[in-house]
Order: structure tokens, then C-alpha cells, then sequence
């Protein structure tokens, strides 16, 4: 590829990207201030997360080594516990947004890459990151969308035969007169209680 096209392609890019982005604000005009506060909010949580480290290396530099060592592995135990735990609450969160939204709930939690969706200090998972996860998914994968197009119908299965008459019960029976209960029989509703199906 030449230098020349190498140019153009980047131009090309960068002017797709602006259209882009200009469409989106159309469609949502604080758009740029949410994604500007999205970032102010990444930035904040990174600082924060590295002064509270810096913190925490002075006060291990005014330790003896073996209550330096003893912290390091209290750390690294956290750290291992937090994890972890972070893990189960991505998963269970995952899970509990797509039960309304997905077929299989337990095969989205397999599906999606729960390290890209992040836990704060609380134990909150990012909402934001959860719901662009199954959007994902879904684009991905649409037939595990609750409402797929193309899967069930009105029938409910039935698909060229009449559906079978609903079955009464003995209850049922206690309530009808003897005519209504002739009808039924005639009707095929107490082929389950006479044995027939």
C-alpha cells in the first residue's frame, strides 16, 4: 500500500468516525456529555485506585521485612478473595439481566466475557457495561433473544393438526351438570378421565 493510500484510508476512517459520531448525537444530543462524564468517572476511579496504592506501598516501606512479607501475602490473599467474589457477582448479575432478555440465562454467562464488565469497591457491577454485554450477545447470537423472530408460533406447536381438546379434570366434573358433561364427552375434554388418550 502506498503512501498516498495510506492517506486516504486514514481520512476515509477518520470522516466515518465523524459521521458517526455526529449521528449519534442527533439520536441522543447528550451523548457527549455522557460519554465525557463516563470518562471524568474512569479517570477519577483510576486515580483513586492508584493514590489509595501509593498509600499503601509508603506505609509498607516503613515496616520490617518480615512484617513487610506478612502484609504483601495479607494483600495478595484479598486480592485473590476479591476476585473471585467479584467473579460470582458479575456472574450472578449477568444472569439476573438476562432472564428477561435471553432464552438461556446460564449460557449468557457463559457467552459473555464477564472480565470486560467491571465491580467497584461497593460491590457494584458497572450497569452500563452489563446491558452493552447483552446487547452484544444478542446481536451476536439473536436466537437466543427471548422474542426471536422465527421461533413459536400462535399454535404453540400444533402445526398442521387440530390441537388436542383441553382435558377437565375431576373438579371440573363436580361443577357441570350432567348435559354439560355429555357435551364434553362428545367433545373429546374427558378422553384423559375415560382412558382413551
Amino acid at each position: 500500500m502506498s503512501e498516498t493510500e495510506e492517506v486516504e484510508t486514514t481520512e476515509t476512517d477518520q470522516i466515518e468516525e465523524v459521521e458517526s459520531e455526529e449521528q449519534e448525537q442527533e439520536e441522543d444530543p447528550n451523548l457527549g456529555l455522557k460519554k465525557a462524564l463516563a470518562a471524568e468517572r474512569k479517570a477519577h476511579k483510576e486515580a483513586s485506585k492508584r493514590l489509595r496504592e501509593l498509600e499503601q506501598e509508603r506505609e509498607l516501606a516503613n515496616k520490617a521485612p518480615d512484617e513487610q512479607a506478612l502484609e504483601l501475602a495479607r494483600r495478595e490473599a484479598a486480592a485473590e478473595a476479591t476476585t473471585k467474589a467479584n467473579d460470582r457477582i458479575v456472574r450472578a448479575e449477568i444472569r439476573a439481566a438476562a432472564a428477561n432478555r435471553v432464552k438461556n440465562p446460564a449460557l449468557a454467562v457463559k457467552l459473555i466475557d464477564a472480565s470486560a464488565i467491571e465491580v467497584d469497591d461497593d460491590g457494584e457491577v458497572d450497569a452500563d457495561a452489563l446491558a452493552s454485554a447483552i446487547d452484544t450477545l444478542l446481536t451476536d447470537y439473536p436466537e437466543l433473544a427471548v422474542t426471536a423472530p422465527g421461533f413459536g408460533s400462535a399454535d404453540q406447536g400444533a402445526k398442521g393438526r387440530a390441537a388436542a381438546p383441553k382435558q377437565l379434570t375431576d373438579y371440573d366434573l363436580e361443577q357441570m351438570s350432567p348435559a354439560e358433561i355429555n357435551k364434553a364427552r362428545r367433545e373429546g375434554r374427558l378422553d384423559k378421565l375415560l382412558g382413551k388418550s
